[in-house]
């Protein structure tokens, strides 16, 4: 199940899909740089992993009503909170996309809320 909701008060409530198949919690990747060295030799730096640099895709088919309503959320909300088997995450809706009665959007994580 993915539940999708504004972070803040709304009028539409939370967008509730029960077939989790279309979608995709990105990989953590880590937060390293490399830097060259005036030797011919490079520094690297490794910053750790952070849940902060993942993505979410998500692709779902919608009624017509939650699509409308997906629609407000997308234009209006500046933070949602998005709950999948792998835990709640807050985060921003960054693309959507309608194609053959699905929508399609990209998700960019800032953090975990909880497991």
């Amino acid at each position: 199940m993915i539940s999708i909701a504004s972070a803040a008060w709304s009028l539409t409530g939370p967008i509730v899909v029960q077939n989790t198949s279309q979608c995709k919690l990105e990989d953590h990747v880590a937060r390293v740089s490399r830097h060259a060295t005036l030797d011919g030799g490079a520094v690297i730096v490794h910053g750790g992993v952070s849940d902060g640099d993942r993505i979410m895709r998500v692709n779902i088919k919608l009624s017509e009503s939650d699509e409308a309503e997906f629609k407000v959320l997308f234009a209006s909300s500046t933070g949602v909170v998005v709950s999948v088997p792998d835990g709640v995450f807050y985060g921003a809706l960054y693309t959507m996309q309608r194609k053959k009665g699905r929508v399609s959007t990209t998700i960019l994580i800032k953090e975990k809320e909880s497991a």
